[in-house]
């Protein structure tokens, strides 16, 4: 199972001094060699180098690979969710953090000893607003009953990540397709939920600063866009501060509507017309 996720931003990455680490069109998204598979597992640029410092290939299997900038020096470091202990032993359920040193990453060191368990689904962002990034995790349909649709949030402390809390119950399950952003722009990333197939509905949780709000549920913000199996992306498209998304037809049609890419742009409380 090869899957990348690409850097959040509409933007070539580059770490100060002018080393460019990635130049890919800058959408989160999602992208499995095979399209039942949602959970990203490397980042676009950075896979498959490998910095002697961070003594890890960025695309290994079963780890799951962000970009953040987790200590707020305003530069995205590497957050590594070890879900495969054959690679760093011992570390099940760890994270690990590599800070971008401006022209190479630091040796990673563990900031968190139990988050992301099993095929939960890792996200990264700025759920508080305090300009570090913090991690959240995604249960879906994985725990046992009371614990499905449950999203947990740790934030960031600088040098750390906190305890996991509990900032929503029910949000996106089984095989619909999370990811992050800020789509009302005001500064804490949100989570938007892709359930694809037949119905192709888009819902949204909006972060207040200590949960996700509507515990319990969440707002219906499109109700057709990316239909079956084409992959969903996350990014500010039009440059006006609102996360937009974005979906990637690929194959997953048939007839004149392969390879095509369509956006759906947010204007704070809902996304717009699909356009091509």
């Amino acid at each position: 199972m090869q899957v990348v996720r690409l850097i959040t931003r509409w933007m070539t990455l580059r770490i100060r001094g002018g080393f460019s680490i990635a130049t890919a069109l800058t959408v989160t998204a999602a992208f499995a060699a095979d399209a039942t598979s949602q959970y990203p597992r490397s980042l676009h640029g950075f896979g498959p180098w490998k910095t002697h410092a961070l003594g890890i290939f960025v695309g290994t299997e079963d780890n799951v690979y962000h970009a953040g900038d987790v200590n707020g020096d305003g530069l995205d470091d590497l957050v590594i969710f070890s879900a495969d202990p054959s690679d760093i032993p011992g570390a099940d359920s760890d994270v690990y953090v590599a800070i971008n040193q401006g022209n190479a990453f630091a040796q990673r060191a563990k900031w968190h000893d139990w988050f992301a368990v099993g095929r939960e689904v890792p996200l990264v962002g700025d759920f508080n607003g305090d300009g570090k990034c913090d991690i959240a995790t995604l249960i879906r349909s994985e725990g046992d009953g009371s614990a499905q649709g449950d999203v947990y949030v740790a934030l960031s402390t600088g040098t750390s990540f906190g305890p996991g809390t509990k900032w929503h119950d029910w949000f996106c399950l089984a095989d619909q397709v999370p990811l992050a952003g800020d789509f009302n722009g005001d500064g804490k990333t949100d989570l938007v939920c892709f359930t694809r197939g037949t119905s192709a509905d888009v819902y949204v949780t909006l972060s207040s600063g200590t949960e996700f709000v509507g515990m319990g549920g969440s707002a219906l913000w499109h109700t057709d866009f990316c239909p079956g199996t084409a992959i969903p992306g996350v990014g500010d498209v039009n440059g006006d501060g609102l996360d937009d998304i974005v979906c990637f037809m690929r194959g997953s049609v048939a007839g004149s509507q392969v390879g095509d890419v369509y956006v759906a742009l947010s204007n704070g409380s809902s996304f717009g017309a699909v356009s091509k």
